[in-house]
């Protein structure tokens, strides 16, 4: 026999009739049970799947702020990039003139001292040339003057 408490009375009954019961009853209370646990179970999982989710869509949400971000920091560095090649385009344009206008200066200054080489010599030649006939005058005038003071008798004197 086998005894079932009901609210605290004691039913008694014989095991063949009241077996069946039982057994379908603990079955139903064991697959209740299971399927409480795994809903249970399942819930929690879900919970943490709706964390995982949310934990994801927040970095997604930070990262399409920081796109933003990186997209204004992007457009920022690319407008001074385009400012500094406009700066080096002005720097070399000006270099290039400078450049031109020391070459211009430089072939000036050579072809001055160039110039003034020339005029050196001419002066050195002139001079040269001026002392030389210098020399040759006071060379004649002394023969002159010898001829004059010796005596007459000479080619050019004389006497008639």
């Amino acid at each position: 026999m086998t005894s079932i408490t009901n609210g605290g009375t004691g039913i008694t009954g014989s095991t063949t009739s009241s077996s069946a019961p039982t057994t379908g009853a603990m079955a139903l209370l064991e697959k209740y049970s299971t399927l409480s646990t795994n809903i249970e179970s399942t819930r929690i999982s879900i919970s943490q799947i709706q964390t995982n989710h949310q934990s994801i869509q927040n970095q997604i949400d930070s990262l399409l702020s920081s796109r933003h971000d990186m997209i204004t920091t992007t457009n920022d560095a690319d407008a001074e990039r385009r400012e500094l090649r406009k700066k080096l385009k002005l720097a070399i344009r000006l270099y290039d003139a400078t450049d031109g206008r020391r070459r211009n200066a430089q072939a000036e200054l050579d072809d001055a001292q160039r110039d003034s080489t020339t005029v050196r010599r001419c002066g050195d030649e002139s001079r040269r040339a001026f002392l030389e006939s210098r020399r040759l005058f006071r060379s004649a005038c002394r023969d002159v003057r010898i001829a004059s003071v010796g005596g007459g008798g000479g080619a050019g004197g004389g006497g008639a």
